[in-house]
């Protein structure tokens, strides 16, 4: 689908820095602020810019996160749903990925009774809580500390050349149809990149609200064979286009 020309306009605006807040685009294009948030969202959706509050950024900003405490509260009790489900598709004897975020976290309390199993994770709270469960081996990713507990950078993608999984169980900040997995910055995008090329099944762990949400860096498009963990947020017809693009969709 083109875009029309106030679109064309607006993403160009965004793009140059000289109209990124949601009201001054809004008097510029003299529309209201509910068929400027269409024209964003539609933007997003294809990758074009992403979503902030109170306005938009263009693609490949880094995105500043709230402090992991607080968005462990946001919507917790989805984030608890889809981490219970995630945990149940793990084997005893297997090797997992885990990579970092809150509801990749959720996935900890319900591997308890796991036997023989390898963690693999760059979450520093992930792997504080596995100390927990003496039969599970985990190996901590080394690298540079992020403001979210977790590590990334160059030695953290030379430590996992060393590896292969059976499954990554993937965080990510947005999941967009024409775009794919979208993540805070560069350096989080490669180790995911990384994290995916080498493991057999990928997981991906995603709330209703990321889907259709382009904010950060893209990481890759959703890889053809993905399972995509999401809650009943999200719409059967959305549900439906990702399974058009070989995602499998499960709703908890």
């Amino acid at each position: 689908m083109m875009l029309s020309s106030r679109q064309e306009a607006i993403l160009q605006a965004v793009r140059s820095g000289s109209g990124t807040r949601l009201a001054a685009l809004c008097e510029r294009f003299g529309v209201s602020s509910a068929t400027m948030r269409r024209d964003l969202a539609l933007l997003a959706e294809r990758g074009l810019l992403h979503r902030v509050r109170g306005g938009a950024l263009p693609p490949g900003s880094e995105v500043r996160l709230a402090e992991p405490a607080a968005r462990e509260l946001e919507r917790g009790e989805e984030k608890g749903r889809i981490g219970a489900a995630a945990a149940a598709l793990v084997a005893d004897g297997s090797v997992v990925l885990i990579d970092a975020g809150t509801t990749t976290r959720q996935m900890v309390p319900h591997l308890a009774n796991r036997r023989n199993l390898t963690v693999i994770t760059r979450d520093l709270e992930i792997v504080c809580q596995l100390a927990a469960f003496p039969q599970i081996t985990v190996i901590a990713i080394g690298g540079t500390l992020q403001r979210d507990h977790a590590v990334a950078g160059t030695l953290a993608l030379r430590f996992l050349e060393q590896f292969s999984a059976d499954q990554i169980f993937l965080g990510a900040l947005g999941v967009t149809l024409e775009g794919g997995i979208w993540t805070a910055n560069g350096e989080e995008a490669q180790i995911k990149r990384e994290s995916i090329n080498r493991s057999r099944q990928r997981i991906l762990l995603a709330d209703s609200s990321k889907i259709g949400r382009a904010v950060g860096t893209l990481v890759c498009p959703v890889p053809r064979g993905t399972l995509l963990l999401t809650d009943q947020g999200l719409s059967a017809a959305a549900a439906a286009e990702f399974a058009g693009m070989g995602v499998t969709v499960h709703r908890v």
